[in-house]
């Protein structure tokens, strides 16, 4: 069953402003469960500097946390996530260790990423950045509707970060 808009507001209303980080990285536990990965992140992007950085995560047991890493990274370094996102789409890697971005290689498999799906967040037409999955313990197939779907949750993450 998906995760409606409802659900997702509701664990948002259930904290107040001091917690609303606890409540973003449920809401990435209830999105990283549902699609069965192992970490879910938050990243902002900085237009200034063109990079990213993680502002939320959420890690299933036994998975190591990448936040503190991840920080300030150059987004031009890997121009196929950043085109992709910038045209509003999705970005999917499916199978990390034969990616044809050596980048990506170099940044993924230390986290000991697998596959991943990420998708873009806008306030209008202004890229802020994007939700991410990260699948560790297996490779993962990604359908059409992953790929929608995880674009509504960014939608979401768009318009819920505006109103708190």
């Amino acid at each position: 069953m998906l995760l409606s808009y409802e659900k997702l507001l509701s664990l948002l209303q259930q904290n107040n402003d001091k917690e609303l980080k606890s409540a973003i990285e449920k809401l990435l536990q209830e999105i990283c469960s549902f699609f069965e990965g192992e970490r879910a992140y938050l990243f902002s992007y900085s237009p200034v500097f063109d990079t990213v950085s993680n502002d939320y995560e959420w890690c299933a047991d036994g998975i190591s946390p990448q936040i503190e890493e991840l920080q300030n990274v150059p987004f031009s370094a890997f121009p196929n996530w950043r085109d992709a996102h910038f045209n509003q789409k999705a970005y999917v890697i499916k199978d990390v260790p034969t990616s044809n971005d050596e980048n990506e290689r170099e940044a993924l498999l230390p986290q000991e990423i697998k596959s991943l799906i990420s998708a873009p967040f806008f306030k209008g037409q202004e890229y802020k950045g994007f939700i991410g999955i990260d699948f560790v313990k297996s490779n993962r197939h990604f359908t059409t509707s992953d790929i929608h779907y995880l674009e509504e949750c960014a939608r979401f993450f768009t318009i819920a970060l505006d109103y708190f």
